[in-house]
């Protein structure tokens, strides 16, 4: 599936229906979340299977969810990190949300669930391994009221001149140039990548045939989840457009007030 396509129709879901996935999604979701783990994790994080969503709903109820109402669905994936660094948080999203991708594509529903303010003792429980924090949970499930196409909502996104920027950010591109380079689709549709309480933290900056990612704050768990979620869904729109780079942690340095992160070489 285009990530076009999937961007203009994905939608959280906090509603599910209680009967489980077919077994047939299920092996092809476990399966994809090893591949994962193998490709991306074994430095940095893991992602684990509950298939009894009971029992995560069980620990994380009262605690987790939106305003303090838990999302409840009959599976979850859950998100933790072998060290405690940036680069485990950031590698760990851009592994989730790969895996979002999966089960949309296999008409799946899905919700990103923070435990950033759950306690340290309840995160430690959810896995068999007490040493290891689950930092975020991926809920699972036939959505209620389930509908084949999402509408996309993009009349709160920022607009193109405050998303890219030519070599540094006191200079918006310009959007007839990004249009003759073949990138104002990319960046266009690459708005709609989901974030922390929708802040939209990202800032792209064009630098000698270099994208810079830039985060308007970059000091906390949710913030590093923000910058994998994008950077998944970046190089995804620039694989639809035939470019086939891949984004290269580079050493933080802050400009105007940004974090800059890493680079993607066009």
């Amino acid at each position: 599936m285009l990530f076009k396509t999937y961007l203009t129709q994905r939608k959280s879901y906090r509603s599910y229906q209680k009967h489980d996935l077919d077994e047939g999604n299920l092996s092809q979701l476990k399966y994809y979340m090893e591949q994962l783990n193998e490709v991306y994790g074994e430095e940095w994080f893991s992602l684990s299977f509950f298939e009894d969503g009971k029992q995560v709903i069980k620990k994380l109820k009262g605690h987790a969810g939106y305003h303090g109402v838990m999302i409840e669905s009959p599976h979850y994936v859950g998100f933790s990190v072998k060290k405690d660094t940036y680069e485990a948080y950031l590698w760990g999203a851009y592994a989730l949300a790969a895996l979002e991708k999966k089960a949309f594509e296999l008409d799946v529903e899905s919700c990103w669930v923070s435990l950033q303010d759950v306690p340290n003792e309840i995160r430690g429980s959810i896995t068999e391994d007490p040493e290891e924090r689950t930092e975020a949970v991926l809920a699972l499930g036939q959505g209620k009221d389930h509908l084949p196409f999402r509408p996309n909502e993009t009349s709160n996104r920022l607009p193109l001149k405050e998303l890219v920027f030519e070599d540094d950010l006191d200079h918006p591109f310009d959007l007839e140039k990004l249009s003759n380079w073949g990138l104002e689709d990319l960046f266009y549709y690459v708005r709609n990548a989901p974030s922390a309480y929708n802040h939209q933290p990202w800032r792209f900056i064009i630098r000698e045939g270099k994208v810079w990612l830039a985060m308007k704050s970059f000091d906390e768990s949710n913030e590093y989840l923000d910058a994998g979620i994008v950077m998944f869904l970046f190089e995804g729109l620039a694989s639809d457009d035939n470019y086939l780079g891949k984004w290269k942690l580079e050493p933080l340095h802050e400009e105007k007030g940004y974090s800059f992160v890493a680079t993607y070489h066009l």
